[in-house]
């Protein structure tokens, strides 16, 4: 199968500084079970189920593999990666939280809610990556030098225009509240501190 490199750039962000005052709440679905490689640590937030390393905020990220984010959009895939995913729509968030929570073998389920502003400050400030992979793949598909490379790597794969991957970490600033799922039933535990932001890193990865 062929392969191309995935550039992310500024403008992949999605805001410019002047409506850097808007807010899109993203949310991550998790659960207890031994196979859930990224769940939410009360205090500390989420981190990949990789280690990754921090580069410095400013350089542009390089993914040398497109199929390092096909791999991670994989459902069957068991492998640990460097992304966390995220929905921009919560009715898709939970379903996949009650089909989970219904099952009874995924342990405690819950939706972590999660600043996208807060995010993109911290890409920014900080160094970080937080994007839509069905953009960039999209890009990827109509530039002349990816073209068919992304055409065959791609070929045949679903992607949502709902989920976003965030890289490395989200760390508990970004945290604006937790819901956990039993069975049919939802509790909504608020959290209202928005402090100080922290903690992501722009990568290149091989």
């Amino acid at each position: 199968m062929r392969d191309y490199s995935i550039r992310i750039r500024c403008h992949n962000l999605p805001w410019s500084s002047s409506d850097s005052d808007r807010d899109i709440t993203l949310y991550h679905v998790f659960d207890g079970s031994a196979s859930c490689q990224t769940p939410y640590i009360a205090g500390k937030g989420i981190k990949s189920g990789k280690d990754c390393r921090p580069l410095d905020p400013g350089q542009t990220c390089i993914l040398r593999s497109a199929k390092i984010v096909r791999r991670h959009l994989d459902w069957s895939n068991r492998t640990p990666t460097h992304f966390i995913s995220l929905w921009d729509d919560y009715d898709t968030a939970a379903r996949e939280a009650r089909r989970r929570a219904d099952a009874g073998t995924h342990g405690r389920v819950g939706i972590v809610r999660v600043s996208l502003r807060g995010l993109v400050r911290n890409a920014r400030e900080r160094g970080g990556v937080v994007f839509r992979p069905y953009k960039v793949v999209r890009a990827s598909r109509h530039a002349p030098r990816t073209r068919r490379a992304a055409a065959e790597v791609w070929k045949g794969f679903p992607l949502s225009r709902k989920e976003w991957l965030a890289y490395g970490e989200v760390p508990q600033s970004c945290v604006a509240g937790v819901e956990y799922f039993e069975g049919a039933g939802a509790r909504y535990y608020p959290r209202t501190e928005m402090s100080m932001i922290a903690g992501f890193s722009l990568l290149s990865l091989d």
